[in-house]
């Protein structure tokens, strides 16, 4: 609108939604085998946030240990 007087800010998202998003963090923090997530629908209201239906993907991952080395079995010439 020009010449309204208003400055336009972005708004804020609602703390339910922040909420849910910390939450969200959270779960994917405590399992990292977490790949995907489906909210839907997820219902925001003045006293917080509802997730009405949630689907959850897991993958199982090979733990990786940057520090653990493999040791390589010895061919049949060098056992010699």
């Amino acid at each position: 609108m020009v010449g309204s007087g208003r400055t336009h800010r972005p708004r804020a998202p609602p703390p339910g939604v922040l909420a849910v998003l910390a939450r969200l963090s959270r779960l994917a923090e405590d399992f990292p085998e977490l790949v995907e997530t489906d909210l839907d629908p997820v219902i925001v209201r003045p006293d917080g946030a509802v997730c009405v239906d949630a689907r959850v993907r897991l993958e199982r991952r090979p733990s990786f240990d940057p520090y653990l080395r493999r040791l390589r079995r010895p061919s049949a010439a060098e056992g010699m």
